[in-house]
């Protein structure tokens, strides 16, 4: 015959159960070590069985005393182990499930209040404050376009020049963002920006921009090119030319000479006249006995045999007369054309 013996002990959070004839302890209870049972405290749970034990309720539930299971905490609340009752998520935390635990809501989203079990997204122009309860304007300079985003800086070329910002402006030609991007400041001097939204670059070799806020770089002039500031044309040097609009001062070729500056081209060495080296200032007349019939010469070529250059500057070569002294046998070279050439042979 079994026997089952209960004593009470009123005001103490404990009932032993005596269990007579092996009987296992009841549900919510636990075995005592002495052939009782025990009620299982609070933030613990026990299936009951022989030698059953009330083990701690695992973070996210909770229980009251003689609890044979642990219930879960509901979203927006948990505990930590061992716990007889649940506490609500701080403010910029949840919990979306039951039994689950808080977390910090994600970066973009937020928790105003505590016990929530979903975190609110930041609208476009703001982000999350560094505590996740609030959402913050995006700084000036600074864009959000996307709900639950973060705050950018604007790209280079465009500018906000107010909090809260879900987009940025593009700066108009002619000028670039400011270094913070909170405004537009006018393209320097030899340079410029074509476009809306653009940066600032230095003109093209031919072109200047002897300004701020140029949106195009006018062309230097035939003659001319642009200084190494890109902010002024300066006219070609003596013995170097350009001949078109925005191109470069080159040397003039061989065989021609400019002696100005600002030359659009070269002249040409007129024949009888030279220039062999590039970049001369002007033409040589040929040597003695040289000549260069043709304009442009580069070099004077000797006269062929029979002929002469008697004068500097020679165009072509004159045939020779030749003549005796009338006492030795001695030639004397002597163009045709030279005075007294016919009376050579009386």
């Amino acid at each position: 015959m079994r026997r089952l013996v209960c004593a009470l002990v009123w005001g103490v959070a404990a009932i032993s159960v005596a269990v007579a004839g092996g009987l296992p302890c009841p549900p919510g209870t636990e075995d005592d070590g002495a052939g009782g049972c025990v009620l299982c405290p609070a933030g613990t749970a026990s299936p009951g069985g022989a030698g059953a034990v009330c083990e701690a309720c695992p973070e996210g539930s909770f229980s009251s005393a003689g609890a044979f299971t642990c219930s879960l905490c509901p979203p927006g609340k948990s505990s930590p182990p061992g716990s007889d009752v649940c506490f609500s998520c701080e403010p910029g935390s949840f919990n979306p499930t039951p039994g689950g635990t808080c977390q910090s809501c994600p970066d973009g989203s937020y928790a105003s209040k505590a016990g929530q079990f979903e975190c609110l997204l930041c609208s476009p122009g703001s982000e999350s404050n560094p505590s996740h309860t609030g959402c913050d304007l995006c700084p000036s300079g600074s864009f959000n376009p996307t709900p639950g985003g973060s705050c950018q800086s604007c790209p280079d070329g465009s500018f906000a020049d107010l909090p809260g910002q879900s987009a940025c402006t593009a700066c108009p030609p002619g000028t670039e963002s400011e270094p913070m991007h909170t405004g537009c400041s006018a393209c320097e001097p030899g340079n410029y920006n074509a476009s809306p939204g653009g940066i600032c670059v230095p003109c093209p070799l031919g072109t200047v921009a002897g300004g701020y806020g140029f949106s195009a770089c006018p062309p230097c002039a035939a003659g001319t090119e642009s200084d190494p500031t890109r902010t002024e044309c300066t006219a070609c040097p003596a013995g170097t030319f350009n001949p078109v609009p925005s191109g470069t001062c080159t040397a003039c070729p061989a065989g021609s000479a400019s002696s100005v500056p600002g030359a659009a081209m070269c002249g040409p060495c007129p024949p009888g006249r030279f220039a062999a080296e590039p970049g001369s200032l002007f033409c040589t007349e040929c040597p003695v006995d040289t000549y260069a019939s043709d304009p442009g010469s580069a070099a004077c070529t000797d006269c062929p045999l029979g002929t002469i250059a008697p004068q500097p500057g020679s165009a072509a070569c004159e045939d020779v007369w030749v003549f005796f002294d009338g006492f030795e046998d001695i030639v004397i070279r002597a163009p045709k054309s030279c005075p007294g050439a016919g009376d050579a042979d009386r």
